[in-house]
């Protein structure tokens, strides 16, 4: 693919990567944040959303001087071609085992939930399929199907939340700061891990039309994100108090369950679980193609197409190693989001940062030979 040839509207990447925000919520992590802060996961998630604005706008600011360069051009820039190669390909791996992660956890979450007499590699295939089809189709494919395919899922979140309205205390958010100041300030601080869109954001600017907008993009998708977290949590916790709301295995699927209209359309669940479906199936495609891409410019290889069924394949063996859901839990504890702040906020700062040095002392010296 000529990447020069890909021009990506900003709608189209709002949407993508809000989808990046719905999956999060529908896979389950919404016990993550509960089981943080109590009653105050909700205000818990719009601090973390801040933080995470005032970083990306940072960053965003930071790029400007560099336009059409994604984050492993830039450290290209920065720190020579070798380190270059290395961060591009280690940026990829980190993609594909997200990938790997969200595909196993909903595995067994649709497993429970929905198909308990389906083996678990034939729910994991089904979604490396459709991954290994949306990749042949492009990334610029992908991307522009997330604005037709997630409007309909932000709907039926929609109408999930005006379906549990009705049932919903808010007294259950009660007492408003949960379990004190230092859990929402401070121990929440590893939950950065769930804003990873502030990371893909950064491989954008290539394909996008307009640089210029590339900030406020951005920032549209942090924001709409962040509300998204704020008030499926809030919701959560209104309709099934704390400490229930964080032992929901799928607690998107348990509130669907909980809408019907009238006694005679009831069950509207199996709605919602094709919309999440689809949603899923997205972001398989839209990751396994962007590490396909990454992979692809990093080394400069002049087809993307023989790396996709590699990765894909790569992705479902990765995803089948977890033997209990328990396993994959600990794992997401104790590696990712410990490590994630890392990966998705102070390695591009660093690479950012010294970028910005660099061509400030590259200027000046032009200056002094002209």
């Amino acid at each position: 693919m000529n990447r020069g040839k890909i021009n990506i509207g900003s709608p189209e990447v709002i949407f993508a990567m809000l989808n990046v925000f719905i999956i999060k919520v529908v896979v389950g992590y919404s016990q993550n944040m509960v089981g943080i802060s109590a009653t105050a996961s909700w205000l818990m998630m719009i601090y973390l959303t801040v933080i995470s604005l005032i970083i990306f706008w940072i960053m965003a600011r930071m790029m400007k001087n560099f336009e059409q360069k994604d984050i492993v051009d830039i450290c290209s820039f920065s720190f020579g071609k070798a380190l270059g190669m290395i961060y591009g390909t280690l940026m990829a791996l980190f993609i594909i085992l997200r990938v790997a992660s969200i595909l196993r956890q909903t595995g067994d979450r649709f497993k429970i939930v929905a198909y308990p007499e389906s083996p678990m590699g034939y729910i994991i295939l089904f979604f490396v399929i459709a991954a290994i089809i949306a990749s042949y189709a492009g990334f610029d494919s992908v991307i522009r199907g997330a604005k037709i395919m997630v409007p309909f899922v932000l709907f039926s979140i929609l109408v999930l939340l005006i379906g549990n309205f009705d049932i919903s205390l808010s007294e259950n958010l009660l007492p408003i700061l949960g379990n004190g100041y230092k859990s929402i300030f401070l121990e929440s601080l590893p939950l950065l891990s769930l804003y990873t869109a502030v990371l893909f954001l950064l491989f954008m600017p290539p394909y996008m039309k307009d640089n210029k907008v590339f900030s406020k993009t951005g920032i549209k998708v942090i924001i709409f994100g962040g509300l998204l977290y704020a008030v499926m949590t809030a919701i959560l916790l209104m309709v099934f108090p704390y400490p229930t709301a964080q032992n929901l295995l799928m607690p998107v699927y348990v509130l669907s369950e909980l809408i019907g209209i009238g006694d005679k359309i009831q069950r509207l669940e199996a709605l919602f679980l094709i919309a999440w479906v689809l949603s899923i199936m997205l972001y398989m495609g839209m990751l396994v193609s962007l590490s396909v891409e990454i992979l692809r410019k990093t080394f400069a290889l002049p087809d993307r197409r023989p790396l996709i069924i590699p990765i894909s394949g790569i992705v479902f063996f990765i995803a089948l190693i977890p033997e209990r859901l328990l396993d994959i839990k600990n794992i997401e504890q104790n590696i990712f989001e410990k490590y994630s702040l890392i990966v998705i906020f102070i390695l591009p700062v660093i690479i950012l940062t010294a970028a910005n040095i660099k061509q400030k002392i590259q200027n000046k010296q032009k200056k002094v030979t002209s």
